[in-house]
């Protein structure tokens, strides 16, 4: 089954209302106008999956409006490739001149380091220089020294460059190049994931980890062992009460629905937030006690592959005080390291943790009530 993602379409409205979902006061003006700026830009541009380049600048943007709250950084997502559109010396000058008219020096900055980083992949992706070699390709050690010095100034070029890549990795399977197809996942592997994860984006790196597991199984005539689904039924449950490691090869957004279903078979009433990965909440449960009155709870889930450390669990803790619930809850189909474990002792009255075995025994509880 296609994902989420592919089941949709996303539109430029759909960045509004997951920033406004967050309750965030948004500069819907400067969206507005880099949008019609790139729309502008890429007229009658097309990728090698023959969808406008408009498409891919907004499905980047809508992904870097899950994971920042950062307008210029998403305002970055919808004009990230328009630097390099210029095929001559005249049209880079005019695409100039509009840029420095209708932008801030920092979003034309970052547009620019990013332009400089993606070029040639963007090229590629928009149908052309297919078949040329990558043998004047910068070396992958030389290209990310530089990278990590520039991201280190400005990590919101990491951001974008990572949001960029997701959509790339989805259209690798419209490549004849085997080459440049496993270059590409080489540099995912080796270099983007991991300077994500070490930068602290480390749910975005999950994304691009996952689309890449996908595009490989596909690419390879596998079955991807990432699963999607439409509905959360019984026989969802029985799966995974057989097999309980196939929790970890759930889509993130199936795994919060997955959670959802299971706070409902408790008794709970659910709020199922729009998918948002930025550290947000995914799921508010409430429960309605008549002799306490109702309780408020908030649950994140994150279906990570890697140990959770001390910082989402700050975050948490942040979340828990912000959003005024009884109690705040990290799901995860991982494991905690001591010193999150150690922290969220500290306030076990207002935070609980559920690794791995605590989601098993979540799913356990709920096929017996079912």
């Amino acid at each position: 089954m296609a994902s989420l993602n592919q089941q949709k379409l996303i539109k430029f409205t759909d960045i509004l209302d997951n920033l406004q979902s967050k309750k965030l006061t948004t500069d819907a003006d400067l969206l507005k106008r880099a949008y019609v700026k790139g729309a502008k830009w890429s007229t009658g541009k097309i990728r090698i999956s023959n969808e406008p380049v408009i498409a891919h600048l907004v499905k980047a943007s809508f992904e870097l409006s899950l994971f920042t709250n950062d307008e210029v950084c998403i305002a970055g997502g919808l004009l990230h490739e328009v630097i390099d559109y210029g095929d001559n010396s005249k049209e880079r000058y005019e695409i100039g001149k509009d840029i420095f008219k209708y932008f801030s020096k920092d979003l034309i900055e970052l547009i620019t380091n990013v332009a400089k980083h993606t070029e040639f992949d963007s090229k590629k992706f928009r149908g052309g220089q297919e078949e040329k070699s990558l043998l004047n390709y910068p070396s992958p050690v030389e290209q990310e020294l530089e990278r990590n010095m520039l991201f280190s100034k400005d990590p919101r070029i990491l951001l974008i460059m990572i949001a960029d890549c997701i959509d790339n990795t989805r259209d690798l399977k419209f490549f004849r190049d085997s080459e440049f197809i496993k270059w590409y996942l080489d540099q995912n592997v080796k270099f983007r994931i991991p300077t994500a994860k070490r930068f602290g984006f480390l749910d975005i790196a999950e994304r691009l980890s996952n689309e890449t597991l996908a595009i490989k199984h596909r690419l390879s005539g596998e079955v991807s062992n990432i699963v999607y689904l439409d509905v959360i039924d019984i026989e969802l449950y029985r799966v995974l009460t057989k097999n309980p490691e196939l929790i970890r090869s759930l889509d993130w957004r199936v795994y919060e629905k997955l959670l959802a279903d299971i706070l409902e078979t408790f008794g709970y009433e659910i709020e199922l937030q729009r998918g948002t990965k930025d550290g947000g909440v995914d799921i508010f449960a409430v429960k309605r006690i008549d002799s306490l009155g109702p309780h408020r709870y908030l649950l994140q889930a994150k279906r990570w592959s890697n140990r959770i450390g001390i910082e989402p669990v700050r975050q948490l803790l942040f979340l828990h005080s912000h959003h005024r619930v009884t109690k705040s809850c990290l799901a995860t189909t991982s494991f905690f390291t001591k010193g999150a474990l150690e922290l969220a002792n500290q306030y076990k009255w207002q935070l609980e943790l559920r690794d791995y075995e605590g989601i098993k025994e979540w799913i356990n509880k709920a096929v017996n009530m079912k």
